[in-house]
Parts: structure tokens; C-alpha cells; sequence
């Protein structure tokens, strides 16, 4: 037998003091595994009846157990209207049946099946949860995603940047085209959220460094955290990649000395090849001392208490902080420089690991033949000391 003892704080809702009942079965572990399933269903309705929509749960429960035996849609809501007393009860018929929609009881499902169906990255997960439980939040139905609610929404996040403001559109789209495709079966206008990407451009313009703040930087940094700087300022790559640079990837290609780095943002080495950039002519000597001298096989002697990818990273960061500037501030410096040269667009993407974008078949087959020879001219266009920056050109 199975029996479980309600607990007096919601004994009148539920209409009973205990369960009890019989698993039909003189087995021990099958009569175990029946009763484990009771409990967590009894255990539900608990839950529900401590709740603050303990009526919703039961008209919910009434209309599942409708649909479990077949009743159409159409009658099930006639059955609802007939026992209905009030307009709270209506509107929570409408729920229970799907006629409103709230939206935070589809936030879990939605970023489950974005995890199982569409098998996003954790990171995304986070940030689709970030957004959409603000979103359904903020909305509560699907009837009060209008224009004008959307408008007031994102006035109300003005702090958003413009990429942001992409990434929500994005996220909350993909909601509703859920909603739409799997719980209403209807079509959503989903032009209701352009106006997310109406506000004015919040972005600040990642600062270009001078000349004089480099040498500023490179005068007050230790030998560690200049040795990364000085990579990153005549390659414009980022500082995970140069953290993670290990000593064997200093290679000779073509007789030309050059990096070869197999990590970066949404690169790994084990699902992506490596991006051969040649080492500039001012920092030559150098890397090979480094190469020469490496003791735990990493070209920079971070030392972090993990090896991990992003420890690498955020400890170079931090101590590239220590300088009074940024590791990024290199990045945006060295795709600024040159652009002000005769360089080839795509030898200068190639160089600092930009994607190369949305050619066709044919210029991407000819951007496969970059090799160290044809950008070591592009990285040599890299001039920290006729470098002269006009934020106003």
C-alpha cells in the first residue's frame, strides 16, 4: 500500500488529510517505483495549493484531464464557461485552454528545447534566459506584446548598446516564433519588435591608442605583460589568442617565422585549424628568445593556477589593466592603421582574425590562399613608430 499524509496547511484545498492507495502488486521494488511516482504528483499539487494560483493549477488540471480523454477543444471550453463563476475564472479557462497566453509559463520550455533541439552553446542559453525572462516578465501575455508596449520597453532599458539591442530583437524573436509554432499554432507578427533596434546608438567607439600611450604603457608594465602587449600590438589579436600562444606555435612556413594561433574567440584547437600570421620584424628577436626560454610550454609565462582558456585570458587582461589601458584598445589601434595603408582588405582581416564575410564561393576559395608570404608585407604595414592618430580624420 502507498500512503502520504497532506500536511494540514493545505488540506482543504486539496479535500483530504492523507492518500492512500493500493500498488496492486506484492513486489517491493515495482510497489516502490509506483509510489515514488505518486509522491511527486501528490508533492506537485502540495506545491500548487501553497501557491498563489492555486485556481489557475485547477482549471489546468481539469482541462488536461479533458484532453486526455478526448474532448475537443471547442467543447472543452463550453464545459469551462458552464462552471465558471466569475471573470477571474474565465480568464483562467482562457489560460488553461491556451486563449491567453503567458509567457513565463514558456520560458523553461523554450530554453529546453534550445539546449535539446537547436543544441545552443551554455553561453547562449545564459543569455537567451537573461533576456527572455525580462521579456515574458515584463509582458506576462502574448496579448501585450503591441508596438507601443514594445517602445516602452526598450526606452525603459536605455542602457542597452546597439549590439545588444540586436541580440534581444534575436532572442525574443526566437521566443515567439516558439510560442507561435509550438504552443498557439498560429502565426505571431513578429514586426511588433523592430522597434527594439529604433533607439538611438548607445555604443561607445572603442578607443585607437597613440603612440605616446603605448610607449606610457609598455614604460610602467612588467616584462611579462609587455612581452604580450608588444605581440598583440604589431599582430591586432586578441588577448585570449596571445595568452594561449604556445612556444610550439612559433613555426617556420615559407622560411618566414610566423604564429601560428589556434585559439580565439569561438576557436578552439581541437574543431578549428590554426591562423598563420608572420611575425613582424620588430618583435622577432624577441619571440624566439621567448620560444627558446618557455618552461610550461606557453610562449607567455602567465603563470595562472589553471591552464584553462579563460584563465589564460583573464589574467593577461588584468595585468594589461595594471597599464592604465586595455588589451582591445591594440585590436581596434591596428585594424585602424591599417586601414590607413594600401592593404588589402582581406590580407588585413587575415591578419588580425576577422571573419572574412559573406563572399562567394569563388572569393572564398581564393581568400584559402593567403599564405605567410603574401601577408608578411600586410603585417610589416604594422607602424608603432610613424603611428600618428587624429580623432577627428
Amino acid at each position: 500500500m502507498f500512503e502520504m499524509r497532506i500536511p494540514e496547511d493545505v488540506q482543504i484545498r486539496l479535500g483530504q488529510k492523507k492518500v492512500r492507495r493500493s500498488t496492486g502488486t506484492d513486489s517491493e521494488k515495482i510497489a516502490q517505483r509506483q509510489a515514488n511516482i505518486w509522491a511527486e504528483e501528490i508533492q506537485t499539487e502540495i506545491d500548487a495549493a501553497r501557491g498563489t494560483d492555486w485556481d489557475l493549477h485547477r482549471w489546468k488540471k481539469a482541462v488536461g484531464e479533458e484532453r486526455v480523454q478526448g474532448t475537443p477543444e471547442e467543447r472543452i471550453f463550453d464545459l469551462g464557461l458552464d462552471v465558471a463563476d466569475t471573470e477571474g475564472d474565465v480568464r483562467n479557462l482562457e489560460i488553461a485552454i491556451g486563449r491567453i497566453v503567458i509567457l513565463a509559463d514558456h520560458t523553461e520550455p523554450y530554453l529546453q528545447y534550445c539546449a535539446d533541439e537547436k543544441q545552443n552553446k551554455l553561453k547562449t542559453l545564459q543569455s537567451k534566459r537573461v533576456y527572455v525572462e525580462d521579456f515574458a516578465n515584463s509582458f506576462q501575455t502574448l496579448g501585450d506584446v503591441t508596438q507601443k508596449n514594445v517602445v516602452h520597453w526598450t526606452d525603459k532599458n536605455n542602457h542597452w548598446k546597439s549590439a545588444t539591442q540586436r541580440v534581444v530583437q534575436a532572442h525574443t524573436r526566437g521566443f515567439l516564433r516558439y510560442i507561435s509554432e509550438r504552443v498557439i499554432f498560429e502565426k505571431i507578427d513578429l514586426s511588433v519588435l523592430d522597434s527594439i533596434t529604433t533607439k538611438k546608438d548607445v555604443s561607445k567607439t572603442k578607443d585607437v591608442l597613440t603612440k605616446e600611450a603605448f610607449r606610457q604603457a609598455e614604460a610602467c608594465a612588467d616584462l611579462v605583460t609587455r612581452d604580450a602587449m608588444r605581440i598583440m600590438a604589431y599582430t591586432g589579436r586578441r588577448g585570449v589568442s596571445v595568452a594561449n600562444l604556445r612556444a610550439e606555435d612559433v613555426v617556420y612556413l615559407e622560411n618566414i617565422l610566423c604564429f601560428r594561433f589556434a585559439t580565439d574567440k569561438s576557436r578552439r584547437p581541437d574543431t578549428h585549424p590554426p591562423q598563420i600570421v608572420p611575425v613582424h620584424s620588430k618583435i622577432i628577436d624577441r619571440v624566439k628568445e621567448l620560444k627558446d626560454l618557455s618552461e610550461d610550454g606557453y610562449l607567455i609565462a602567465l603563470n595562472t593556477m589553471s591552464d584553462g582558456v579563460e584563465a589564460r585570458a583573464n589574467k593577461l587582461q588584468r595585468l594589461i589593466a595594471k597599464t592604465g589601458i586595455t588589451g582591445h584598445q591594440f585590436r581596434t589601434t591596428v585594424i585602424t592603421m591599417l586601414a590607413q595603408t594600401e592593404a588589402k582588405e582581406s590580407h588585413s582581416r587575415a591578419v588580425v582574425g576577422h571573419q572574412i564575410g559573406k563572399q562567394d564561393v569563388h572569393e572564398r576559395s581564393y581568400v584559402k590562399l593567403r599564405t605567410p608570404s603574401t601577408l608578411q608585407a600586410t603585417v610589416e604595414m604594422i607602424d608603432w613608430d610613424n603611428w600618428l592618430w587624429n580623432e577627428y580624420w
